[in-house]
């Protein structure tokens, strides 16, 4: 039987405190579950959080949603949480 391969297109936002190990932990895990199936990860990372904040001013760009909507993991979710993030950032005085 031969199977299709697929390509995840997975955004990671590993952000501060506990997140960057827990990506760190868990991609690799992915990776593996989708190589058994026969399927291919391909991994975007986003440096969005406080540690960019206080690099660039902003802790993540304005078109934050629109780069995630590019991938297939998160699609709907993670940029509508994006969105929400930066709508409530905006909405503080936040310069995102």
């Amino acid at each position: 039987m031969t199977r299709d391969t697929k390509v995840v297109r997975l955004a990671v936002i590993p952000g501060d405190g506990i997140g960057p190990e827990v990506v760190a932990a868990t991609v690799p895990a992915l990776h593996a579950a989708l190589e058994a199936e026969g399927h291919r990860l391909d991994v975007t990372s986003f440096d969005w959080g406080g540690e960019r904040f206080l690099r660039q001013g902003a802790a993540m760009p304005a078109d934050a949603a629109d780069l995630v909507r590019k991938t297939d993991a998160g699609n709907a979710t993670t940029a509508d949480v994006a969105s929400a993030v930066l709508h409530a950032m905006k909405s503080q005085g936040w310069n995102t």
